[in-house]
């Protein structure tokens, strides 16, 4: 299965934004312009949209996070420590498991 990263920079809302941290199910931004701000958040993945370019030769897209996707799967911050330690205590989410009765 061919995976299409999130890309080092991405546009989320009209803000340019700069990944300088990540693994495979977290990422932390930086805001690349304007005034200091930073995004940490799990990396959701997709089947590639058919709207989007140079998707089509992969089966599944990292998405950046969505305005709906705060205060659930994303936090934003004004400060980077305050940031990277949001970042640092994020766990990966546990995979449920159907239970038999």
């Amino acid at each position: 299965m061919k995976l299409r990263e999130l890309p080092k920079q991405y546009k989320g809302e009209g803000i340019t934004w700069e990944v300088i941290q990540r693994n495979e199910y977290k990422a932390l931004a930086r805001k690349v312009e304007g005034s200091q701000s930073f995004e940490v958040f799990r990396i959701k993945t997709s089947k590639p949209h058919p709207m989007y370019e140079n998707t089509e030769e992969y089966d599944l897209v990292e998405l950046s996070p969505k305005s709906e996707d705060f205060g659930k799967i994303a936090w934003s911050f004004k400060h980077e420590h305050f940031a990277r330690k949001c970042y640092d205590e994020l766990q990966p989410l546990e995979k449920k498991t159907k239970v038999k009765l």
